[in-house]
């Protein structure tokens, strides 16, 4: 891949809505993909930076990661909703929805 193509890479995906920033550091041959702070505030930190090849970087291979990122959020909500049903039932709460201040 050359600098060229890493420069149109990189260019692409700045403009994601999940990406915050994108590091080349010098030590790793890696390029490091930092989630949107949305995202961060909300992740186990191990999936707060995509860790990408520089060999394999490529717009398809950084959704494809992040496409893993989205289906642990998916467990997250999913488990957080078990539970809130188990807490529901626990309390004969009826669950009625509120919206809270964030």
């Amino acid at each position: 891949m050359t600098n060229e193509q890493v420069a149109q890479t990189a260019a692409q995906l700045k403009q994601l809505d999940f990406v915050d920033e994108i590091q080349f550091p010098d030590d790793t041959s890696y390029v490091h993909i930092l989630l949107a702070p949305r995202l961060t505030a909300v992740l186990p930190p191990a999936y707060n930076v995509l860790q990408i090849p520089r060999s394999d970087f490529t717009v398809e291979r950084v959704i494809s990661d992040y496409a893993i990122v989205v289906e642990k959020l998916q467990e997250l909500a999913d488990t957080a909703h078990e539970m809130l049903g188990s807490a529901l039932k626990q309390t004969g709460i009826d669950g009625e929805r509120r919206e809270y201040d964030t």
